[in-house]
């Protein structure tokens, strides 16, 4: 992750949920987005690296499991 940032809860529980689902939109609302902007929050998650590098760390992390 980019030095001195890390994910918001809610970012956290959007990765998490992204892994389950693949799916951007419903992890989003899974996450506790709101239905109106779920689509949108999900689209702009999946563009900030610090998101992206902590998916890559639990994917990674449940493939050495």
């Amino acid at each position: 992750m980019p030095k001195g940032k890390e994910p918001t809860p809610k970012q956290k529980a959007f990765a998490d949920e992204f892994l389950k689902c693949g799916n951007q939109t419903e992890a989003a609302k899974r996450a506790g987005y709101s239905e109106k902007t779920a689509r949108q929050a999900g689209a702009e998650n999946m563009k900030k690296p610090v998101v992206l590098e902590y998916i890559c760390l639990l994917y990674t992390s449940d493939a050495a499991d």
